[in-house]
């Protein structure tokens, strides 16, 4: 067996986005050099760079030259990826991601390995293979921060799908004001609506009687005054409220909380990412969500990425070969030979992190 698994290190190309997931992976698909890639097009993560060609022109004649006239500049070539190296720990941010607005470009198709999820339903089982694939798809009303200005060895939260939260003196009450005009994907039943007050409570109704009994069994109580205001009452003071909603409870719209069969095998959210395809032990697909409501530091609409592929692959040699050729943009949970020996294959465009 191969060392511990929160010890193992992590190697990724160096044209892979750090810090995506908004989720685990964060992705909010977020990344930030959104089609990277090598010289000769291909590189293990980031896919075809046409599709995205359009938009970016646009980013390129409107986001850069406010940014450049605010002071941020874009960076060379060099500088808009990691060094290739072996790190001890998590690497900095590079020039390229500390300015996103001005150096991301769009399309390209992420590529990675995952651990297939037994369902999409959150309220059953806390499992991260379903987190994987819900931190694609979906939000919650708090996050803890990610990218390249998140300090890794802190939990710091920030809005999701609130905007913005207030607690009362006593921390027994929390009322929490929603982002307006965020969009579920276009997929039936739900079909693009808005999303409202009235999922989170649906949704808090669900994960309050299954697997998130502990973080809602204090709230006695939840007032919607209006579509974009949610309020908790509490039977005891919690100020770390807000924190602990950001851990697992992702919203679900309220007709895939009325529908639990059609809740185990589908993925529909406000996130970044619409789930296409997911094939039981094999690979899930995700495309961009057109309508999502991110945007980036300078005001350009998230994600970069065309779309998201992860694919289940349980066969080490299988994942060294295809992280070779490009196949995959990542591979974690190797041991100290395996690593030295992969990032030597592949010395060119690698990083590797070691934690």
């Amino acid at each position: 067996m191969e060392s511990n698994y929160w010890t193992r290190a992590r190697v990724g190309r160096r044209s892979v986005i750090r810090g995506t997931g908004l989720g685990i992976a964060g992705l909010a698909g977020a990344a930030l050099i959104g089609c990277g890639g090598s010289d000769d097009g291909g590189d293990g993560g980031s896919g075809s760079t046409d599709s995205g060609s359009q938009v970016g022109q646009q980013l390129t004649a409107t986001s850069v030259a406010t940014q450049e006239a605010a002071g941020a500049t874009a960076v060379s070539d060099d500088q808009a990826r990691a060094v290739p190296g072996v790190y001890d720990g998590p690497l900095g941010p590079t020039p390229a991601e500390l300015n996103p607005g001005v150096n991301a470009k769009y399309g390209g198709i992420s590529k990675q390995l995952y651990l297939d999820p037994p369902r999409m339903d959150l309220s059953r089982t806390l499992s991260c293979t379903i987190y994987t694939t819900l931190a694609h798809t979906s939000n919650k009303l708090t996050r803890a921060k990610v990218g390249p200005t998140a300090d890794p060895f802190l939990i710091e939260i920030e809005p999701d799908l609130a905007e913005s939260w207030e607690v009362s003196e006593d921390a027994t009450k929390h009322t929490f004001k929603l982002r307006q005009g965020a969009k579920f994907h276009n997929k039936a039943p739900v079909n693009g609506r808005e999303f409202t007050a009235e999922d989170v409570v649906k949704t808090v109704e669900m994960y309050s009687g299954g697997s998130q009994k502990d973080v809602y069994s204090p709230v006695t109580s939840i007032e919607t005054p209006d579509d974009y205001t949610i309020v908790f009452n509490l039977d005891q003071p919690l100020g770390d409220f807000p924190t602990s909603v950001a851990a697992w409870s992702y919203i679900y719209p309220k007709e895939l909380v009325d529908d639990e069969e059609l809740r185990q095998t589908t993925a529909i959210g406000t996130g970044p990412f619409v789930q296409e395809e997911w094939i039981n032990k094999e690979k899930s697909v995700f495309s961009r969500h057109p309508d999502y409501w991110e945007m980036d530091n300078a005001g350009n609409q998230l994600p970069y990425l065309d779309g998201v592929e992860l694919y289940v692959q349980n066969d080490t040699n299988a994942q060294r070969a295809g992280f070779d050729t490009d196949n995959y943009g990542w591979i974690s949970g190797r041991d100290t030979e395996d690593v030295q020996a992969i990032f030597d294959r592949n010395s060119d465009d690698t990083v590797v992190e070691v934690f």
